[in-house]
Formats: structure tokens, C-alpha cells, sequence
């Protein structure tokens, strides 16, 4: 009755599937998509860098001063200072640009179009590195894992730890609230 509600096979498979056996290692065409990416992304701010110096007045070099606002003023908001802003900046600018244009690849012509024979079947060449749930995660553990290695390194842990849990007369209790500056 309502079978066109139904999940169809041909429909965009959840897992990313296989394309290249390197040494007994399952390449996906997500990875693979992920390695583009990263590797457009380190050319663009190498080509950045060098363009910008040369001639600083064109759109280019406008486009990459805003976006490096952007992310700058967003951290600045977050971290209440300047300073932390402008020392985390490298990390948060290219997390911020590599997962854009890992979520905009899947609207380049070629990317899930493009297909190759494998032992599974007939697979898409490139898939958006976003669209695999665990590149998601790796990329929420690397982040998480950044932040707390970076808050332990900073303020010790007995000070990272009161940011998050608080000890009042002898007794543990978890904060719901966003901790005090001081």
C-alpha cells in the first residue's frame, strides 16, 4: 500500500565503499575525497600566502582576508581574547576551510557521477569526505582530543578540571553551566 515509502536499493548507500587495496588497506572513495581536499586546501593557502605578498590589493587576497576574519572574530568571540584567538587560529582556519570544502565538494560535477568497477560492483570514484559518518567522528575526536590536550597543557589539570566538574563541601557535582572567567 505504501511501498513507495519504502528504502529502495538504489538509493545512496550509508557506508563508503572501497576503491583502491593498498597493502591490504581498504581506501575508500570517501578518503579519497578527503586526501583531494586536504591537498587543495594546503595549495590554496600556500598559493594564498605567496599571492597575497605579491599583490595584496586584488579579490583574491580580499576573499582570503575575510574568510581569515571570519574565523578570527568568531574565535575572539569564543575566547574573550585576542591573544588565544591569534594562537589558535592555524588549527581553527583550516578545520574551518577543510570541512567547507569538504561539504561543497559534493556539489562539483564528478564527485558520486564518476564511476569505477570493483569487486563490490560498479562504485562512485570520489564521495564527499563529510558524507561518511566516520570521518565526522575522527574528525569530532581529533578536535575534542585538541581541546583538551591543549586546556590541560594551559591551565594544569586541576584547573581544567574545575572548569567542568566542581567539588562544593566534599561533594562531586557536575556544572550545567558554562564556567566563570576569571
Amino acid at each position: 500500500m505504501f511501498s513507495f515509502f519504502a528504502a529502495s536499493e538504489t538509493g545512496v548507500p550509508l557506508a563508503a565503499e572501497p576503491v583502491i587495496n593498498f597493502l591490504g588497506l581498504h581506501i575508500t572513495n570517501a578518503m579519497l575525497a578527503g586526501l583531494v581536499m586536504a591537498v587543495l586546501v594546503a595549495a590554496l593557502f600556500g598559493f594564498a600566502v605567496r599571492r597575497t605578498n605579491k599583490r595584496p590589493d586584488t579579490k583574491f587576497a580580499f576573499a582570503v582576508e575575510q574568510l581569515v576574519d571570519f574565523v578570527l572574530n568568531t574565535a575572539q568571540e569564543n575566547f574573550g581574547s585576542r591573544r588565544q584567538a591569534l594562537k589558535h587560529l592555524p588549527l581553527l582556519l583550516t578545520l574551518f576551510t577543510f570541512i567547507l570544502f569538504s561539504n561543497l565538494s559534493g556539489l562539483i560535477p564528478g564527485v558520486g557521477t564518476i564511476h569505477i568497477a570493483t569487486a563490490e560492483g560498479e562504485v562512485p570514484l570520489l564521495r564527499a569526505f563529510t558524507t561518511d559518518l566516520n570521518a565526522t567522528l575522527a574528525l569530532a575526536i581529533l578536535t575534542i582530543g585538541t581541546v583538551q590536550f591543549t586546556a590541560l597543557s594551559e591551565l594544569g589539570l586541576r584547573k581544567h578540571l574545575n572548569t567542568t566538574l566542581r567539588i562544593s563541601h566534599g561533594i562531586l557535582s557536575i556544572c550545567s553551566s558554562a564556567p566563570t572567567r576569571s
